[in-house]
C-alpha cells in the first residue's frame, strides 16, 4: 500500500513538474488529489497496523506513516481492530479540523485584489477544487467504516457460530456428547403411511388391488405394508373394475370377451373382470349387433362369414348369430353385390361363380345361384377373357384350352367359341412348347414329337416344331 501511495505521488509531481502552464484550476485538482490520497492511504494504514493513541487523534503524513512501528506489544489484531473502530469518530473529527486549517492558509496564501481580475478567477476555481477534496475525503471516510463494520459484523457472526457449536458439543465435566440419532419409524407409522398413499393413489386414479400393491412397492413400500394398504384403503374392486371397463369402452369398441381380457391384462381377477364387462353399462347385445352393421357398410359379407368375423373379435357364438339375425341385412342381394364385384375381378364361368359364391365367400347354395344368374354377365364373354388370359401367361394347345376351361366351368361351346376367338397361334405354341425340351438337352426327334402330341398339339404342329430345332431322327424310321 506504501509502495502504491509513493507511486501515485510521485505521477502527480512529474504531472507538475511538466505542465508548466497549467491553469490554476488544474493545479488545485491535484493538490485535492494528492490530499484524497494522502489521507485514504493514512486511514487504511491505521486499521492495518492498529496504532491509534489515546489521545487527540491526528491527520498524518505518509512519511509518518511509513516510519510509525507495526503495533503495540501483547496485543492482538482483534484487539487493534476493536480500538480502531472506537476511535473512529476522533479521526474523523480531526480530519475536519485539519481540513478546515488548510482552507483557511489557502484563503490567507491567495492574495485575491480587484486589480487583477485573472488571479480573482483562480480564487473561485480553487475553492471549487477545496470541496472537490471534502466529497472524496468524505467517500474515502465512508468506504473504510464500511469495511471495518463488515469485518466486525463476519467476527461476530464467526465468533457466534463457533460457541453455539461449542455449546451443543461440550457438557458441564468438558467431554463432548454424542448426538443421538433419530428414532426409527414404527411399524405402524409405516402401515399408516403406506394407507394414506394407498387412498391417494386411488383417488387419482383407477387401478385393480395387484396393480395398487405394484405401485405401493415401486414407491419403496415393503410388500407386507403395500398388501395391509390394498386391504385397508376403502375400495372395491368390483366397481374399481367397472369404472376401468367404462374408461375402455370410452375410447375403444371392444366386444365383450376382449373388455374381459383387457381387465385381465390390467390384474383384476377374472371375477372382477366378468363382473365389470356385465356391469359397465353396455347392452353387449345391441353392441354386438353395431359392430355387424360397421363391418357390412365396409365388405360384402355373407351371413357365415360376419358370424366367424365376430368371433374372431370376442364376441360369444350366440352374440354373433344374434347380430347376424337382426342387423336388418339382406343375404340375397348381399350375394348379388359380391356377384358384380367378382364379374370385374375376374373371369367366372356361371358354375365358377356360384361355386365361389358357395365356398369361399360363405353364401348359402340358393343366395349363390340368384346372385350368379342376376348378376347380368355375358358368359361367352367371360369365356373368351378366360382363354385370353390364359394364352398370354402359359403355353397351351387348342385342345387342351377348351378341357381347361370346360373344367372351370364353362360349357364345350363357350370353351371352343373363345379359343377360336382369342387369337392364339397354335404353331407358335408348339414351337415354344418344344424348345422347353431342347433347353433341357433332349434332342431326339421322336421323343419331343410324342411330347406335343401327348400335351394337345395336333401332328402336323408337333412336326413343325421339331424340324425347325433340326432334331436328330431315330435309324430305325
Amino acid at each position: 500500500m506504501k509502495k502504491i501511495v509513493s507511486l501515485i505521488l510521485s505521477c502527480a509531481l512529474i504531472l507538475v513538474m511538466t505542465a508548466g502552464c497549467v491553469t490554476t484550476r488544474e493545479a488545485s485538482s491535484l493538490r485535492a488529489k494528492k490530499t484524497a490520497a494522502s489521507r485514504t492511504v493514512t486511514s487504511n494504514a491505521q486499521d492495518e497496523d492498529g496504532m491509534n493513541d489515546e489521545s487527540e487523534p491526528q491527520v498524518e503524513s505518509v512519511s509518518d506513516t511509513e516510519n510509525r512501528g507495526h503495533g503495540e506489544p501483547g496485543r492482538k489484531k482483534n484487539d487493534r481492530f476493536e480500538d480502531n473502530q472506537t476511535n473512529g469518530v476522533a479521526d474523523n473529527s480531526a480530519q475536519e479540523t485539519n481540513q478546515g486549517t488548510e482552507r483557511t492558509k489557502t484563503r490567507e496564501t491567495e492574495n485575491v485584489t480587484p486589480e487583477h481580475d485573472s488571479e480573482n478567477e483562480g480564487s473561485i476555481e480553487t475553492e471549487d477544487a477545496k470541496g472537490t477534496v471534502d466529497s472524496v475525503v468524505a467517500s474515502s471516510e465512508a468506504e473504510s467504516e464500511e469495511q471495518a463494520g463488515t469485518q466486525a459484523t463476519e467476527g461476530t457472526q464467526e465468533k457466534q457460530s463457533e460457541e453455539t457449536a461449542a455449546a451443543s458439543n461440550t457438557v458441564n465435566n468438558g467431554s463432548t456428547e454424542t448426538v443421538a440419532k433419530p428414532d426409527p419409524v414404527s411399524k405402524d407409522a409405516s402401515n399408516s403411511n403406506a394407507t394414506n398413499a394407498a387412498i391417494s393413489y386411488i383417488q387419482y386414479f383407477d387401478m385393480s388391488r395387484a396393480y395398487l400393491i405394484e405401485l405401493l412397492e415401486y414407491s419403496g413400500y415393503s410388500h407386507n405394508d403395500a398388501v395391509n394398504a390394498a386391504d385397508n384403503c376403502g375400495a372395491d374392486w368390483n366397481e374399481m373394475a367397472v369404472r376401468v371397463a367404462k374408461s375402455y369402452m370410452s375410447l375403444f369398441t371392444f366386444s365383450r370377451t376382449e373388455l374381459i381380457d383387457q381387465l385381465l391384462y390390467e390384474k383384476f381377477t377374472r371375477d372382477q373382470a366378468v363382473y365389470g364387462a356385465d356391469n359397465c353399462g353396455i347392452d353387449w347385445n345391441a353392441d354386438v349387433v353395431e359392430a355387424a352393421k360397421n363391418y357390412l357398410r365396409k365388405y360384402n359379407y355373407s351371413r357365415s362369414i360376419l358370424i366367424w368375423k365376430l368371433k374372431e373379435d370376442g364376441y360369444s357364438n350366440e352374440q354373433a348369430i344374434y347380430a347376424a339375425d337382426n342387423c336388418g341385412n339382406d343375404w340375397y342381394a348381399m350375394a348379388l353385390q359380391e356377384a358384380i364385384d367378382l364379374t370385374s375381378s375376374w373371369h367366372y364361368s356361371h358354375d365358377g361363380m356360384i361355386d365361389a359364391l358357395e365356398n369361399v365367400y360363405g353364401y348359402s347354395h340358393d343366395q349363390a345361384v340368384y346372385a350368379t344368374d342376376n348378376c347380368g354377365a355375358d358368359w361367352y364373354d367371360m369365356a373368351l377373357k378366360y382363354a385370353v388370359w390364359h394364352i398370354n401367361n402359359g403355353i397351351f394347345a387348342r385342345s387342351r384350352l377348351i378341357w381347361f376351361m370346360e373344367d372351370d366351368g364353362f360349357t364345350h361351346e363357350q370353351a371352343v367359341t373363345a379359343a377360336d376367338a382369342c387369337g392364339a397361334d397354335w404353331y407358335d405354341m408348339a414351337l415354344q412348347y418344344a424348345g422347353i425340351f431342347v433347353r433341357f438337352g433332349e434332342t431326339s426327334y421322336d421323343d419331343v414329337l410324342w411330347e406335343l402330341e401327348d400335351y394337345g398339339f395336333t401332328h402336323e404342329e408337333a412336326v413343325y416344331a421339331v424340324e425347325y430345332y433340326e432334331l436328330e431322327k431315330s435309324t430305325e424310321d
